[in-house]
């Protein structure tokens, strides 16, 4: 789900701090992001955000949930039905947002408040 060895090389590269700000606005982005697709019926916005939030996830080390926005893109592209895949791209967002905040958000009081917020349907 993350690839933790991409994560280590990312945190030295910039170190700590900076890598905790990152991260923060990864996930702030993200939640940018699921407002944007959910509310979206513009195939260019939609595609443009999807590109958007796999970079930064391949970037970041969170590669189940890249390879998931790759599997939108092409479904898009295929003219296939969104939501479904939208949801379920979010859902794989959340819990590998909560595997990272496990093993390593905890020990970051800025990564750990923005702790996954699940909703009832």
């Amino acid at each position: 789900m993350i690839d933790w060895e991409q994560i280590s090389v990312l945190k030295e590269a910039v170190g700590p701090s900076a890598f905790e700000e990152i991260i923060v606005v990864f996930f702030l982005e993200v939640e940018e992001a699921k407002s944007k697709l959910r509310d979206s019926r513009a195939t260019k916005t939609i595609r443009d955000t999807l590109h958007f939030v796999k970079g930064s996830a391949l970037s970041l080390g969170f590669i189940e949930f890249s390879e998931h926005c790759l599997r939108a893109e092409k479904e898009l592209a295929l003219g296939e039905s969104m939501q479904p895949v939208i949801e379920d791209l979010f859902t794989i967002y959340e819990k590998s947002k909560l595997q990272f905040l496990t093993s390593c958000g905890s020990k970051s009081r800025a990564i750990a408040q923005t702790a996954p917020k699940f909703h009832h349907s």
